[in-house]
């Protein structure tokens, strides 16, 4: 990576962070002789089958970091971590404080904060559908470091623990309603070889053959198998990972960070009703203080409703874009999943991003 010092005009560099065991590569948004100014970041997770480029094309987000002088952080999802490059928002192992890809985004967040002089009150994350619902992971896990989140066709923070779980809450189930019993009244193994002689199981070669199953329905409860508790690695880690989780301090208590949600209600990949429920956490259930109802430039009709806090401040944000997929609102056809006719979703984030500060910072 160049010295930052040493770019005068915008620049969107690579880079590579290890954390919690694990490592993985990124592309970083440099704004134009902006080194050390105390400028806000945003941290952009991408979806399945993404990746860096595709998704800063897509959602336009460089440009508008240049005009409003944000720094922009893309973390790339490996393959070899997730066959679809989606980040594992529904693994347990990921989805809490100091371990696995929430470490591993947080200590990437943080060293990109303090080699670029970014002002750590003003750092924020985003993401669409499974970066979506990584975002809101790393809001409820780490509210000391990002101070808003935005989800865009994503999930609520442990809105699964395993595949299945994920596959019932993306058709809107709830949290809780499909376990990892696969199948009904059994362990979801049916039609699986006979695993009986996987008790004592010493051969990791087996094992990984077997770890390699594990995003298959009902593969998870082999966990549970005479035999299997006590073997290394059976926790879905990656090599290397059990050993080196990051041990963080507890976050302070507090309220999870202002979120806003963009999710259109024609999305058949991940229910609307997870956009409801990622905004929970900020409202309380209480009536929105706004609501008006629009049309983009591009002919898609949304409703938004806005909350605030007593001081008048925005907690949260919902727009409902009417007749659309699974796509970033307002994005570029030159990337995948977007739907350019909406409303631009890039504009509303950081602006709603600009409003919000850490009370303290790290």
């Amino acid at each position: 990576m160049p010295d930052p010092a040493q770019v005068d005009g915008d620049s969107f560099i690579d880079g590579v962070h290890t954390e919690a065991g694990l490592t993985r590569h990124y592309k970083l948004y440099v704004p134009p002789g902006r080194h050390g100014q105390g400028l806000p970041l945003v941290v952009m997770l991408h979806g399945c089958t993404q990746h860096p480029d595709d998704f800063a094309t897509g959602t336009g987000m460089n440009a508008a970091a240049r005009e409003r002088g944000f720094y922009v952080l893309y973390p790339a999802q490996a393959q070899k971590a997730n066959p679809s490059r989606c980040w594992n928002w529904f693994k347990h192992n990921h989805q809490g404080r100091g371990r696995g890809e929430p470490a591993l985004l947080a200590g990437m967040t943080r060293a990109v904060v303090e080699r670029h002089g970014i002002d750590p009150r003003r750092v924020y994350v985003a993401g669409l559908s499974a970066g979506g619902a990584m975002a809101a992971i790393l809001g409820a896990a780490y509210p000391d470091l990002f101070a808003a989140v935005g989800v865009h066709s994503g999930l609520p923070a442990g809105a699964a623990r395993d595949l299945p779980s994920a596959l019932a809450a993306m058709q809107g189930a709830p949290a809780g309603a499909a376990g990892s019993s696969g199948a009904a009244g059994g362990t979801g193994l049916a039609g699986l070889p006979d695993l009986k002689g996987l008790k004592g199981l010493k051969d990791l070669k087996q094992l990984k053959e077997l770890q390699a199953l594990a995003d298959l329905p009902g593969m998870p409860d082999l966990g549970e198998l005479p035999g299997m508790a006590g073997l290394p690695g059976w926790d879905g880690l990656e090599d290397g990972e059990a050993e080196a989780h990051a041990h963080e301090a507890p976050a302070a208590q507090g309220p999870v960070p202002p979120t806003i949600v963009f999710h259109g209600d024609r999305d058949g990949t991940v229910h609307p009703s997870n956009g409801e429920r990622a905004l929970a956490a900020c409202t309380d259930a209480a009536a929105a203080s706004h609501t008006e109802r629009g049309r983009s430039p591009g002919g898609r009709s949304y409703t938004r409703r806005v909350w605030h806090d007593d001081a008048g401040r925005p907690r949260a944000e919902h727009w409902a874009v009417h007749g659309a997929g699974h796509a970033w609102s307002g994005g570029h056809p030159g990337g995948s999943y977007t739907d350019a006719s909406g409303p631009d979703a890039t504009a509303a984030m950081l602006r709603f991003f600009e409003a919000q500060r850490l009370r303290q910072a790290n």
